[in-house]
């Protein structure tokens, strides 16, 4: 899983999975746990750099182009000022 999109079709396609009855429920229940253990890693991060101040692109939320967007964006705000 490189990104929530990615960990969005894995929650999806598990819950179909254990519905059909193709997958245990018990190996179901185990990756809804991992799931559950890296979104909470990255909330962590989130409510860190909050509480720190600043803002860092978290990786596993953005996906490339949502980031390369995101990064053209802040270029077309600041143009014309000063770079630190």
């Amino acid at each position: 899983m490189k990104n929530i999109d990615e960990l969005l079709e894995v929650l999806t396609e598990n819950q179909r999975l254990m519905i059909s009855g193709e997958r245990d429920i018990k190996l179901g229940k185990e990756i809804n746990n991992v799931v559950g253990k890296v979104l909470s890693g990255n909330s962590l991060k989130m409510n860190y750099q909050q509480h720190m101040g600043f803002k860092k692109d978290i990786d596993f939320i953005y996906t490339k182009e949502e980031r390369l967007e995101a990064i053209k964006e802040e270029i077309e705000s600041n143009k014309g000022e000063r770079p630190l």
